[in-house]
């Protein structure tokens, strides 16, 4: 599923009605919103009819003369109920018919005067509490921070003020992908060039929590002076880490007899549902011993279970200086989904300047340009080993140090100074499972350690690393603009 939307700056012109369509047709948008149109009402069904063929629409000429937005979208994939018209924004709920997902989603075009900002503002606050996942996208005519401006008179800090404080209220932040300082621009000369970031995406909590792999995009502003919004939703099943042990079950009684087992939360719920169902007997019945003491026990259970869920929600998302009866909230959940959308790469640029689009393909143009990168051999000079004679040189007593047996006390001290909430290898086990493990695992730990020592073999699958692309500065473009970083495991 693709959204998009665009300021046009005027549909009128042939010229730009063609390019519109064009764009629509070519990104297979299943909902677009047109902003700023300048098309009187008795002209509007025309274009709408003959460049939006099989498109519905809706405008919002009952709030404004010159229907300021256009919303149309492919009714064979999507359902539009629209829910609230206003002059500066349309909201609805969208159910995306091949999938069953739904959400709400509310384009703006925000007035550029600050008083009648405000009642957008107010709206936006309004709706708020009535949304489950919800993207509000579109321009606002207002920036965020001072420095997405270049040129001109600066921001006005009461305006940017009053924009964050509704975005607080209303739990909504920028969603993650391709970073645009610039938005807009006047194509004016240089001596008085203005740049600003008017245009936006942004997504509540539950956004992040429902939909984890969307980006946001901008693409050039071609007719327009105005980058399009745009969204791309992959709707592949989430990426799921390949994680076996968890630090929380360390603590279970039986975790050591069922070490290769993953004891997964799931069975909460269960517990929830009996304890409420002992609850429920015990008003019938409340001098039961039997239902006392299965209250009691099932009342352990399901607070060692909480305590698990717990620890598990601070270990994904990373958090560690936050108390454990805060977690399992919902803003536990949203860090986690925050994190993982701040890792995501919506598009990349190839070494011939080639931009892919979407999870895979950005995945792949990373694979061929490090396969050209280190995969392939550079003729070196051979060392002089003469020289190395030249150098210092170890004595008995140092040479004896490096060829004596590593002890199972070496061992065993390596692996204990490694925090036991660190990344875990690609089998799932972490530092902290063998520590917890160690008078279980210690022998074969040890002899998997020396074996490599005495043969100086190591199999592929213990070699093998991942590698975590940093980015190099805060815009990033091309598959050169990240570091490649190994992680350790």
């Amino acid at each position: 599923m693709i959204i998009s939307s665009w300021n046009i700056r005027g549909l009128n012109k042939l010229v730009k009605q063609i390019e519109v369509n064009k764009f629509l047709t070519q990104n297979k948008l299943d909902i677009f919103g047109i902003l700023e149109t300048r098309v009187k009402e008795n002209k509007s069904q025309r274009i709408l009819r003959n460049k939006f063929r099989g498109y519905s629409s809706f405008c919002n000429y009952s709030k404004h003369y010159n229907g300021r937005i256009w919303l149309v979208w492919n009714p064979s994939t999507t359902r539009v109920t629209m829910l609230q018209v206003h002059a500066q924004v349309l909201h609805c709920h969208v159910h995306h018919l091949v999938t069953g997902r739904a959400f709400h989603l509310s384009v703006v075009y925000g007035s550029n005067c600050p008083v009648k900002r405000a009642s957008l503002w107010d709206m936006l606050t309004a709706m708020a509490p009535q949304v489950g996942p919800w993207v509000v996208m579109g321009d606002f005519n207002i920036l965020r921070y001072s420095h997405e401006k270049i040129g001109n008179l600066p921001a006005h800090l009461p305006d940017m003020l009053d924009f964050n404080n509704c975005l607080s209220s209303c739990g909504l932040d920028d969603m993650q992908g391709t970073e645009n300082d610039f938005t807009w621009f006047n194509k004016q000369d240089p001596s008085t060039r203005v740049y600003s970031k008017l245009d936006r995406i942004l997504v509540n909590g539950d956004w992040l929590l429902t939909f984890t792999q969307t980006a946001a995009q901008f693409l050039p502003p071609g007719v327009s002076d105005h980058c399009p919004a745009f969204i791309d939703f992959p709707w592949d099943p989430d990426p799921r880490s390949d994680l076996n042990s968890l630090i929380c079950w360390i603590d279970h009684p039986d975790f050591h007899h069922r070490v290769l087992l993953l004891l997964g939360v799931v069975g909460i719920d269960k517990v929830r549902t009996e304890l409420n169902k002992c609850f429920t007997d015990l008003q019938l019945n409340p001098l039961s011993e039997e239902l006392i003491l299965k209250e009691k026990e099932l009342s352990v259970d399901f607070w060692k279970l909480k305590d698990a869920e717990a620890k598990i929600l601070i270990q994904r998302a990373k958090i560690h200086d936050i108390k454990l009866n805060d977690a399992g909230s919902k803003f536990f959940s949203t860090k986690i989904k925050e994190r993982q959308q701040s890792q995501l790469i919506g598009e990349i640029q190839d070494l011939d300047g080639c931009t892919h689009h979407g999870l895979h393909k950005v995945g792949e143009a990373f694979v061929d340009y490090y396969k050209q990168l280190l995969g392939s051999s550079t003729p070196v000079q051979s060392m002089d080993l003469s020289s190395v004679a030249q150098g210092g040189c170890l004595d008995d007593h140092d040479k004896l140090l490096l060829t004596e047996p590593v002890s199972r006390e070496e061992i065993k001290a390596a692996l204990f100074s490694i925090g036991s909430n660190k990344s875990p290898g690609l089998d799932g086990f972490s530092s902290g499972f063998f520590k917890a493990t160690w008078d279980i695992v210690a022998d074969d730990f040890c002899l998997a350690v020396t074996d490599f020592f005495k043969t100086g073999f190591m199999p592929k699958q213990a070699n093998v690393t991942l590698i975590s692309l940093i980015p190099k500065k805060k815009v990033v473009q091309t598959v050169k603009d990240f570091r490649p970083t190994p992680v350790a495991l």
